[in-house]
This record gives C-alpha cells, sequence and structure tokens, in this order.
C-alpha cells in the first residue's frame, strides 16, 4: 500500500507518488499500443516503393530514352554550331548554347518525373547528365570560359553520363 509518514502536526500524509507513476506508466503503455496497432495496419515500411511490371518499365524507360535522344541533339546542335559573323552573332550563339543546356536538364528531369518505372541505371545516368548540363550552363552565365575547370571537368561528367544514357537505351 501507500506509504505514511508524519508531519509535525502528528497527522498522516498519503505519499502519492509511486501511485502516479504507476498511472504515467499504464497511459504510456496504452500510447506505445495504439501506436503499434497503427504501424501493423498501415502495413510496410516507408522504404516499401511501389511495384511496376516489365510493360510499365519498358514503356517508362523508352519515353526517357526518347526524351534523351531529343535533348542530346538540341544540346549538340546548339552548343557545336558555328556562331554567325560579328559579336552579336557570337552573343546568340553563346545564349542559344546555355538555353539549350538549361532546356535540357529540366526536360530531362521531367521525363524522370513523368517515368517512375524507367530503369534504375537509366535514372541515374539522366540524373548526373541533367545535373551536369546545369553545371555547364551555371558556370557560362557566371562568366567561365570554355577552359575553366569547372566547366571542363562538367562537359567530361556530361560525356559520360550521355554514354551511359545511351548505353541503358540500347
Amino acid at each position: 500500500m501507500s506509504q505514511h509518514a508524519t508531519s509535525d502536526g502528528g497527522q498522516v500524509r498519503v505519499n502519492r507518488t509511486p501511485t502516479v507513476l504507476a498511472v504515467v506508466a499504464v497511459v504510456l503503455a496504452l500510447v506505445a499500443a495504439v501506436i503499434a496497432v497503427f504501424a501493423l495496419v498501415q502495413g510496410g515500411s516507408d522504404d516499401d516503393g511501389p511495384t511496376y511490371g516489365d510493360a510499365q518499365r519498358n514503356t517508362d524507360t523508352r519515353t526517357v530514352c526518347d526524351a534523351f535522344t531529343v535533348n542530346l541533339r538540341a544540346v549538340s546542335t546548339q552548343t557545336g554550331s558555328t556562331p554567325p559573323g560579328g559579336v552579336a552573332g557570337e552573343s546568340a550563339a553563346a545564349a542559344n548554347a546555355r538555353l539549350a543546356l538549361f532546356a535540357a536538364s529540366v526536360n530531362l528531369t521531367d521525363a524522370l518525373d513523368s517515368a517512375p518505372a524507367a530503369r534504375d541505371e537509366l535514372r541515374s545516368a539522366v540524373t548526373e547528365l541533367a545535373q551536369q548540363y546545369r553545371t555547364v550552363a551555371t558556370q557560362y552565365l557566371a562568366g567561365a570560359g570554355a577552359d575553366a575547370p569547372a566547366v571542363t571537368g562538367a562537359i567530361r561528367g556530361a560525356g559520360t553520363a550521355a554514354t551511359a544514357v545511351t548505353n541503358a537505351c540500347k
């Protein structure tokens, strides 16, 4: 039972600490039980992703590969073209190259978002390619030249990623 203590006036006081602790423990146990039941009802962990059939994987892979083909052509055309004569022509060609890099980055990312069942190795390579395109474009916009280490590194990275995408699309 409860422990008793006498005070100066000879009255008996009841120590309620053990009772309060017991009630708190029961409440916490009930809360834990409710959480456990809720977790069981939800089923699976948050790490479980959706599962896709072969047909969906093939369709989504084709979607991403088709986007890659169009965007690679746009980047190749705009970054490899000979600029028209004069400062205005060179500025226009440089702007088109930067625009192509950014647009390709966005389009590739959008293609991945719309094709969640695309194969993992393709998704990884396309994500890397889009990042390298953004890096090159941003470096150019920041005034870096074609021989700047950040630009040359990103161009090499884009080439490696493009090769990986090409292989994943075969």
